[in-house]
């Protein structure tokens, strides 16, 4: 018992390897992702402030030609700093999250050159088919047999069924049955009372100087009183059994517990960005209007700020909720037990290809 338990145990360590890869995977991709929408806020910054430039350079112009008062420039100076500031903080932002991504890697980096550079965007919205697809993995067993955590419970549960089968086996009466028999003084004469070689005078042990045979015939029975230390050692293995079992049940529930909850935001947050972006288009087309409006003289300097607000805010939070469904997603893909397929064989764990 105690070395099935053992192999049980092996193999589930093995599946909770598998397990944290998984988890690491997940996180990885997490950490990318925010890298990934640090980088677009930053290229968001950066072309607002070559817009604000822009307006700036068109207001000195208009002011020379006595179309608006000076002092409009200076409100449109103060926004250009406050824009450069912006684009300053975004930068810093986006080398920090380079940096998690390449410590959630466990990797080290001591120059800004040894940063990971970021090929891949955002990915955009899965289609109705494909939701329709994750949604039809929402089945609860075969969550449970895609999820590397949940085999590791099972052998645990495993393995302390067997430890408790020999703690119980620990409490049966003992009895030890034994036989033994032999010869003394083997071919040993008076005259040299000491014992001969058995070849090649083997043949005369059995016919001088021998003692036998003797034989014993032994029975031991034993029959603790109150057999403290094997019961309190069944107790213990049975306490584990149980803890092995309510995890691996509370795994089996929760894990399609979490499934079913992150589908359901995949679906809201869909939403939500798909009504971003239709904000953030209408917040360029209003700033469009207003720059003409702004060259005609028809609309002030504050009200063109305003706008060109309304729209870097629209476009960061079209850009925060696109990150908010590609995390969604991929943890999606992680409770569904696809991010990162695992193989265990024994004690060998091989990963397979993101």
């Amino acid at each position: 018992s105690a070395e099935r338990a053992a192999q049980a145990q092996a193999e589930a360590s093995a599946y909770s390897e598998g397990a944290t890869l998984q988890r690491t995977a997940l996180s990885t991709w997490v950490a990318y992702y925010n890298a990934v929408a640090a980088r677009e806020r930053l290229r968001l910054f950066q072309e607002t402030v070559t817009r604000e430039e822009k307006l700036f350079e068109l207001a000195k112009a208009l002011v020379e030609a006595d179309e608006i008062a000076p002092a409009d420039t200076v409100l449109l100076q103060a926004r250009l700093a406050q824009a450069q500031a912006q684009a300053a903080q975004a930068r810093e932002a986006y080398e920090r999250a380079r940096v998690e991504l390449l410590s959630t890697m466990g990797f080290s980096a001591f120059d800004p050159s040894h940063l990971p550079e970021l090929s891949d965007a955002l990915p955009e919205p899965p289609g109705e088919q494909e939701l329709e697809a994750l949604a039809a993995k929402l089945v609860r067993q075969e969550l449970a047999a895609a999820r590397p955590e949940v085999t590791a419970a099972k052998l645990a549960a495993k393995a302390a069924s067997f430890l408790a089968d020999a703690a119980r086996a620990d409490l049966r009466r003992e009895v030890n049955l034994s036989f033994t028999a032999w010869y003394t003084g083997l071919h040993e004469t008076p005259k040299t009372m000491a014992a001969t070689r058995w070849w090649p005078g083997a043949t005369k042990a059995f016919g001088e100087g021998f003692t036998g045979p003797s034989a014993v015939l032994s029975l031991n029975f034993s029959l603790p009183f109150a057999n403290s230390f094997a019961r309190g050692r069944l107790a213990s293995a049975r306490a584990l059994e149980r803890q092995a079992l309510i995890r691996q049940v509370d795994l089996e529930r929760t894990i399609g517990l979490r499934a079913t909850e992150q589908m359901a935001k995949v679906k809201e947050r869909k939403a939500e960005f798909l009504a971003r972006v239709q904000g953030a288009e209408a917040a360029a087309k209003s700033l469009e209007a207003a720059q003409e409006l702004f060259r005609a003289g028809e609309l002030g300097m504050v009200d063109l700020i305003v706008t060109e607000e309304v729209l870097i805010a629209a476009q960061i939070a079209m850009v925060n909720a696109q990150l908010s469904l590609a995390t969604d997603v991929v943890k999606l893909r992680y409770e569904l037990g696809e991010l990162l397929p695992i193989q265990v064989q024994g004690t060998e764990v091989r990963v397979g290809e993101l």
